[in-house]
């Protein structure tokens, strides 16, 4: 109803309008039938979140970085109590860790 009360108030003008937008659609309809007849491409595999502590599959963003859940668990529990003052490293803190050593040198981890 207001369609047609623009037509009549700014005379030829907002038919003009709507017929080149009926006709955009008409040909953006053809468009997206051409393109649906194309082959689709496989989607890409998203890439793999790994744990920038131990190197284990991470699940999200935690403590300013991936983080596994067991090494988030370890950071929080550290940090909420404050032992993380008192970790001490045997090795100069040069221990390499991974997800099996990782629980071995809580200063380096």
């Amino acid at each position: 109803m207001s369609f047609m009360l623009m037509t009549v108030i700014e005379g030829g003008a907002a038919a003009k309008t709507a017929s080149k937008a009926a006709a955009g659609a008409e040909g953006a309809a053809s468009t997206a039938t051409k393109s649906s007849t194309a082959p689709a491409k496989p989607l890409a595999k998203p890439a793999q979140k790994v744990c920038g502590v131990c190197g284990e599959r991470a699940k999200s963003h935690h403590f300013g970085g991936m983080a596994c859940d067991s090494c988030k668990a370890f950071f929080r529990r550290s940090v909420q109590s404050e032992a993380c003052n008192h970790f001490r490293c045997s090795y100069d803190g040069c221990c390499h860790i991974t997800i099996s050593t990782r629980k071995s040198c809580q200063f380096c981890r």
